[in-house]
């Protein structure tokens, strides 16, 4: 399960060139969106000072107390942050349709081939599995 570190307001990303033996490898947190929001904007000064793009690969961003971390890290964790919001959402829309009377829709006769009418049995398990995911953290 990963978890959420919230660094410290004061805390900086200081960006800059690092090879992979300094790099942390073994993350088992995300932080913040604000944070990592943050972080990209660090990384993107510093890419913009240079005349020649620098690769993503060597690119990082050193979080004292943290280590260092690559940018395909950092894109990792808002891409973590960015299906956790897909899921809850999600979530919420499956509420919705457990919730709602099936009856105050009516379904075309072209489209009525293979539709269930009572489609809450699907949606519960659907529904469990979406949950499950979420509290887990999991994408």
């Amino acid at each position: 399960m990963l978890t959420i570190r919230e660094a410290p307001k004061s805390r900086t990303a200081i960006a800059g060139i690092y090879t992979d033996d300094k790099c942390t490898t073994d993350t088992r947190f995300v932080f913040s969106r604000e944070f990592v929001e943050k972080v990209h904007t660090a990384i993107r000064r510093f890419r913009k000072t240079f005349a020649v793009d620098c690769e993503d690969d060597s690119v990082g961003v050193c979080v004292s107390r943290f280590g260092i971390f690559m940018l395909k890290d950092i894109k990792a964790m808002d891409q973590w942050h960015t299906c956790m919001e897909f899921l809850a959402q999600t979530e919420d829309a499956m509420n919705w349709a457990v919730s709602t009377c099936m009856k105050r829709f009516t379904i075309p006769e072209e489209l009525s081939n293979g539709v269930t009418t009572e489609p809450r049995e699907h949606l519960k398990c659907n529904q469990e599995a979406v949950a499950s995911r979420r509290a887990r953290g999991i994408v």
